[in-house]
C-alpha cells in the first residue's frame, strides 16, 4: 500500500493551491489514515509523502508533528513516523470516553440546535441512504461524522467540539478495513439509527435523546469491537 500514492491528482492540485499549505497537507494525511489508505502501523516516510504531495519536507514533517498531538500518529526515536496502532482495549475506553462526552453535550443541544441544523441532519440522512445504494462507503462515512458533529457544534463550546473531533477520527480509524458488503450492510443500519436520534431531537427530550444515544453508541461499540477482533484473529491487525 505504501508504495502507491494515497492522495488523488485533484488533491494535490488543491494542495498547490491553498492558502495555507500546513493545514491542507496536514487534511490530507489525516484523511488518508482515518480512512485506512493509510494503514495503522504503517511507516511515513517524509521523503516519499513529500514527493506523493509535492510539497517540501519540512511541511510534512510539520504536519505529522501535530498529528502526533492528535493521536493518530507515533514517533519514535530513531525510527521516525508510523500511524498510530491502537490496542483493542484502548479503543474501547476511547469509544466510552466520546459517549460520555456526547451524552454530556446534547444536554444542552436539546435546546440549542436550530431548525436548520435539524434539516442538515435530515439531508445527511438522506445522502448516506444513497450513497450506501451507490457503495460509496466513504462519502458515508463523511456524512456520518457530519450529522453526528452537528450536535456538538449546537453548543459553541470550542474545546469539546476539538477534542469530539479528535476523539471521532480515533474510534473510527479501523472501521474502513471492512469489508465492502459489511460497510454497506451497516450503512443501512445506521440510516434507522440516524433517524431514531433525530427524532429525540426534534423531540427536545432530553432523556429521550440521552436513551437513543446510548442505544446507537453501544451498537456502534459492540460493532467496532467484533471488526477489531476479527482483524487481530485474521492477522491483519
Amino acid at each position: 500500500m505504501e508504495e502507491n500514492n494515497v492522495f488523488s491528482p485533484e488533491y494535490i492540485t488543491l494542495i498547490q493551491n491553498s492558502v495555507n499549505l500546513s493545514d491542507f497537507v496536514y487534511e490530507a494525511i489525516q484523511e488518508a489514515i482515518i480512512t485506512g489508505k493509510l494503514a495503522p502501523g504503517s511507516k511515513l516516510k517524509q521523503l516519499k509523502l513529500a514527493d506523493q504531495l509535492n510539497v517540501s519536507q519540512q511541511t510534512v514533517r510539520e504536519a505529522l508533528k501535530r498529528l502526533v498531538n492528535s493521536g493518530l500518529v507515533v514517533q519514535t526515536p530513531n525510527k521516525g513516523f508510523a500511524v498510530t496502532e491502537i490496542p483493542i482495549e484502548e479503543q474501547e475506553e476511547i469509544y466510552d470516553i466520546r459517549t460520555s462526552l456526547e451524552l454530556l453535550a446534547v444536554e444542552d443541544a436539546v435546546r440549542l440546535i436550530t431548525q436548520e441544523q435539524l434539516g442538515r441532519m435530515r439531508d445527511l440522512m438522506e445522502y448516506i441512504a444513497s450513497a450506501g445504494e451507490n457503495k460509496d462507503t466513504e462519502r458515508v462515512r463523511e456524512a456520518n461524522r457530519e450529522f453526528h458533529m452537528i450536535p456538538i457544534l449546537a453548543i459553541q463550546k470550542k474545546h469539546l467540539i476539538r477534542i469530539m473531533e479528535q476523539i471521532w477520527d480515533m474510534t473510527w480509524t479501523y472501521f474502513p478495513w471492512k469489508s465492502e458488503n459489511e460497510q454497506l450492510v451497516s450503512s443501512k443500519k445506521d440510516y434507522d439509527e440516524h433517524s431514531a436520534f433525530l427524532t429525540a431531537l426534534e423531540s427536545r427530550d432530553p432523556e429521550k435523546v440521552r436513551k437513543v444515544l446510548i442505544w446507537i453508541n453501544t451498537s456502534t461499540k459492540k460493532s467496532l469491537l467484533v471488526a477489531r477482533k476479527e482483524m487481530q484473529d485474521s492477522g491483519t491487525s
